[in-house]
């Protein structure tokens, strides 16, 4: 079982190793620090069985202001022994809960590689739409798909 609760600032160091180790696209620690000091939600899900704790955090969600729209997704994952689980769509689900309850952000936003289909099916069902495909956006060539959602 997994559970999500609210990023602290005791987890940077076990997010950014999950963030290494998943994605190619790293930021350093004080970015981090940073966006974690905007007030811009950010998640974390955990273990809840066999005796683990909430240090035992699998996956996240982060997110930032930018200009795209009020708030945009910069970055997610979820430990490869934990996917097809129901995780990504917990932290998504947190995230779009924590950006409906503030007024202030009338949408969200996120880049995602074009060639990630879990990640395409997952916003499609949750109400993103591909407003922009951005060409070579990733480190390897890879282009990157722009997605709002509006509530």
């Amino acid at each position: 079982m997994f559970a999500v609760r609210p990023c602290r600032d005791s987890d940077l160091d076990r997010v950014r190793a999950i963030n290494i180790a998943c994605l190619p696209e790293n930021y350093p620690k004080k970015f981090w620090k940073e966006q974690f000091a905007t007030g811009c939600p950010h998640f974390v899900a955990y273990r809840t069985s066999n005796g683990a704790d909430s240090r035992a955090i699998v996956g996240y969600i982060a997110a930032m202001p930018c200009d795209e729209s009020p708030v945009q997704i910069y970055s997610f994952a979820v430990r490869p022994e934990c996917r097809r689980r129901g995780v990504a769509a917990m932290l998504l689900d947190a995230m779009l809960s924590a950006a409906s309850a503030a007024a202030l952000w009338p949408s969200i936003s996120l880049n995602v590689r074009c060639d990630n289909t879990a990640a395409l099916a997952l916003y499609g069902k949750t109400g993103f739409v591909e407003t922009r495909r951005i060409p070579q956006y990733y480190s390897d060539g890879c282009d990157g798909l722009l997605f709002k959602k509006i509530f």
